[in-house]
């Protein structure tokens, strides 16, 4: 998990680059020794990437969501660190903000800043009733689950890469 996190803060336009290297622990070994395995990154939105090209469209939504949790915290962060605090929904005391909660805040705090306005707006699309049943239908299991449209997951990762890049 650390290392995913650490990869969710590299330039989306490198990305592309990572090598990951897994060493496995000794005792799922046969014999005494390591083992390096050379394996894909696994930032959310370059494995929805692959996904989209293997035709794993439900993988690709399910990661979709993973992105758009990684996004939303970060740019919460930022936010935060320049604006003060945001004005989020919480169901229970105790409990975490739910996602959608998060990016309503967002959104209404940053309408007010200016130079947001893109974000502002590529937050609004996100939100839209489409666009977030695509990322809840991608992490939940429903036996009448009608299939995903490919050009739906795909603007979907292009909003979100858009987002990333900003």
């Amino acid at each position: 998990q650390f290392i995913m996190k650490m990869e969710d803060k590299i330039p989306t336009n490198k990305r592309q680059s990572i090598v990951r290297y897994v060493f496995l622990a000794a005792d799922s070994l046969e014999e005494r020794g390591i083992v390096a395995e050379d394996t894909d990154a696994k930032a959310p939105l370059i494995v929805a990437e692959n996904k989209i090209r293997k035709g794993e469209f439900k993988d690709a939504a399910s990661k979709c969501r993973q992105a758009t949790e990684c996004l939303i915290n970060n740019l919460w962060k930022k936010v935060c660190k320049y604006t003060g605090l945001i004005s989020v929904g919480m169901r229970d005391p105790g409990g975490k903000p739910d996602l959608s909660s998060v990016v309503d805040g967002l959104i209404k705090h940053i309408k007010s800043i200016s130079g947001t306005e893109e974000i502002c707006n590529e937050l609004t699309v996100l939100k839209s009733k489409y666009n977030w049943m695509l990322l809840n239908k991608g992490t939940h299991f429903e036996s009448d689950q009608p299939e995903f449209e490919h050009t739906d997951i795909k603007k979907l990762v292009s909003l979100l890469n858009d987002l990333d890049e900003k």
